[in-house]
């Protein structure tokens, strides 16, 4: 390559950075809210497999001692294999509500190795589903003798949100979803930019990998705004989230609270993408919490209510809530 042809390609490289620098930063809250509309809207369902772990895992009397309680035991090196398949039902809503008109149905597995005292260890296997009205649990598990037992109940989503947040979908941009106040992302930056609550940053932001802008949702504090939550997007990935930090006002500005950091991110559809690996960080903490996929990111199964559902194995001792009975799953008679 000749010196005026590594000169044009040097020229050509700038040219191009340059070009994604401008795009990037004048892009407009409207537009930023556009994207993440057209993103939210994308998913309807989704279904992975993937690995939750602990950063540093802790020994079982680390583990007592951070919770100031007893516990029976602790995960093998703080893993926890989970599978998931989560779908968006609909309830009336009236449009111009703050909250989100969506919830999500539930089938996960977790399974573990749980290490307890002096040595003692055991395979434990929980499976959840959620259907949007009736919520089954079955379990599989215990030292010495393994045990099976299964729940019936009527449960509301309040009750599975937190569950939820900590999977791969309290990453992307479906957490503002599932989070307290239900409200998609797109909503929550609307209305707070009518508010003139918002405030995208001039310069483009390095996050791992990811090249962002950061848009700043404000909270008015008599005469000041203080960020309360600041959210990354990156630029070549069509302004997908990649990061929440979560302040918390301060008389001299915010101090740090937690984060949600998205380390990779998995091409679902065109100009769609699903974080594939992350992690959650306390702001005042050490320990942090992490997950991986260990699997091919599906969405948009066309999954349907009877796909949220728990069949008992036999042995099974089941507490139905909703009957108002118990009774143990029995073996399936063979000729």
């Amino acid at each position: 390559m000749t010196n005026k042809n590594i000169s044009h390609l040097i020229g050509t490289l700038i040219i191009l950075w340059v070009m994604q620098t401008s795009v990037c930063l004048s892009i407009t809250i409207d537009e930023l809210v556009g994207k993440c509309q057209s993103a939210e809207l994308a998913i309807q369902d989704v279904s992975l497999e993937y690995e939750y772990y602990a950063i540093p895992p802790s020994t079982l009397e680390e583990a007592q001692k951070e919770l100031g309680a007893e516990l029976v035991g602790v995960y093998k090196d703080g893993i926890v294999r989970h599978k998931l398949s989560s779908a968006r039902f609909f309830e009336p809503n009236d449009e111009d509500s703050f909250h989100s008109p969506y919830r999500w149905r539930i089938l996960s597995e977790r399974s573990g190795t749980i290490i307890a005292e002096k040595g003692a260890s055991w395979d434990d296997f929980t499976k959840e589903s959620y259907d949007g009205q009736i919520y089954k649990k079955s379990t599989a598990g215990g030292w010495q003798t393994s045990t099976k037992s299964g729940l019936i109940s009527e449960r509301s989503w309040e009750d599975l949100r937190g569950n939820v947040l900590l999977s791969p979908i309290g990453f992307s941009i479906l957490r503002f979803e599932v989070e307290g106040d239900r409200v998609l992302l797109s909503t929550l930056l609307r209305q707070k930019a009518s508010k003139n609550l918002v405030r995208i940053n001039d310069s483009t932001e390095k996050v791992g990998d990811f090249n962002t802008i950061c848009a700043e949702v404000l909270l008015q504090l008599d005469t000041r705004q203080v960020p309360v939550r600041r959210l990354y997007f990156s630029i070549q990935h069509n302004y997908t989230p990649v990061k929440y930090e979560y302040l918390n006002p301060t008389k001299e500005g915010f101090q740090l609270s937690y984060t949600v950091e998205v380390q990779s991110l998995q091409s679902v559809g065109d100009g769609l993408w699903f974080p594939s690996s992350g992690i959650i960080q306390d702001g005042e903490s050490p320990k942090a919490y992490g997950f991986r996929a260990t699997s091919k990111i599906v969405i948009n199964k066309g999954l349907k209510k009877e796909d949220f559902n728990i069949e008992f194995q036999p042995g099974t001792k089941v507490h139905d809530l909703v009957a108002g009975r118990e009774y143990t799953v029995k073996e399936e008679a063979t000729d």
